[in-house]
């Protein structure tokens, strides 16, 4: 499922329940869905996770300056081109999307 963050009305019954955008109702549709596939054990053994992505800008820092304009204060930024608010997953499944795999892929921590 795709979905703008589209807000919702203040008015509706969705925002009164706290579901601020578009999004948020098609996330609860979509856990409503897993708890009935739960409760009346339809599947056995299926994976009913989901996650929930976000398109953001990259991961990276901008770090293409030219020769002129580096300076000695610049080196310590420089130790590392990843953005301090980037998590492990997010430079996984930015990795994952520019070399082509699924994001639908099983990841396993070890």
């Amino acid at each position: 499922m795709v979905q703008l963050p589209e807000k919702t009305d203040n008015n509706s019954t969705a925002f009164k329940d706290g579901l601020g955008t578009i999004c948020d109702i098609g996330k609860a549709r979509i856990k409503r869905a897993i708890e009935i596939i739960n409760s009346e054990k339809l599947e056995a053994n299926a994976d009913l996770g989901f996650r929930v992505r976000k398109l953001d800008e990259t991961n990276m820092r901008d770090v293409y300056y030219s020769a002129d304009d580096y300076n000695q204060g610049m080196l310590a930024m420089l130790e590392s081109n990843i953005k301090d608010d980037r998590t492990d997953l997010d430079l996984l499944f930015g990795c994952l999307l520019e070399w082509g795999f699924r994001c639908r892929c099983r990841i396993r921590q070890r």
